[in-house]
């Protein structure tokens, strides 16, 4: 993966506040198994797609420089609230993605944690504070910009001391959102690990998702972001009529 960290400084004065952007790149495989035995455990109810389904998809949308995951074995970092993480997907790593952090508190990733283990190489992600502001409990939330996300799959790590029930919602163009949830996370390492997805409606777009977590200890790790974009024209008279079905069949 290509690793680079670019502090973006927004003052010119000594205590200025900084921006970080952090640019990975993403790869094709979904809950990879050969670096990383630990695997998803359960699907919430609800989801739009099968975890076997749509491993399958984003790697085909990998393929066709629609989508991909990120996987968070790259850069460690901490993103504070405003700050980005830029990914670029697809074979040719051409197109990009943005995810903004819209949460009151800062997000790790690319680290690797004791109470919980990842389901793609050694690293995660995790909320290290804030709140959503009505419960006082903490939310892995992210707006996206720079390609139309129409799917997406992330998946929320057990941990030792967790348990309670998580929501995963997105919110759409037009200002709509879904959601999915499990009510029955474990309060266990690697036992439990949950695979949550959504699909936008037909014609819409994704514009921010987040994972709300509610029951004992509030901190979430999550790992394996996956997502498909919209087919530009041209990528559609490539992948033609049959992959275009796949793509959007759920919509």
């Amino acid at each position: 993966m290509r690793i680079s960290l670019t502090l973006l400084a927004v003052g010119l004065i000594a205590g200025s506040t900084f921006a970080a952007n952090i640019n990975v790149d993403a790869v094709g495989v979904y809950d990879e198994n050969t670096v990383q035995t630990n695997a998803v455990d359960t699907e919430a109810g609800g989801n739009s797609s099968t975890l076997a389904q749509f491993t399958t998809d984003v790697a085909n949308a990998f393929d066709a420089d629609l989508g991909g995951v990120i996987d968070f074995n790259g850069p460690s970092g901490t993103l504070a609230p405003s700050d980005t993480l830029t990914v670029s997907f697809g074979t040719t790593l051409s197109n990009t993605v943005v995810l903004t952090n819209i949460n009151s508190g800062s997000e790790k990733i690319g680290q690797s944690f004791s109470n919980r283990t990842a389901i793609s190489g050694d690293n995660a992600a995790h909320l290290t504070a804030g709140t959503d502001g009505s419960t006082g409990r903490n939310d892995f939330e992210f707006s996206l910009s720079g390609t139309e996300v129409i799917e997406l799959g992330v998946t929320v790590l057990s941990r030792s001391g967790l348990a309670g029930s998580a929501i995963f919602t997105v919110t759409l163009d037009d200002a709509t959102t879904l959601s999915t949830s499990s009510s029955s996370l474990s309060a266990s390492n690697g036992g439990d690990d949950t695979f949550f997805h959504l699909a936008a409606t037909s014609g819409r777009y994704i514009t921010a998702f987040k994972v709300d977590l509610s029951g004992s200890n509030y901190f979430i790790g999550i790992d394996d972001i996956g997502f498909i974009t919209v087919p530009e024209p041209a990528s559609m008279a490539l992948i033609g009529l049959g992959g275009l079905m796949m793509i959007r069949r759920r919509g």
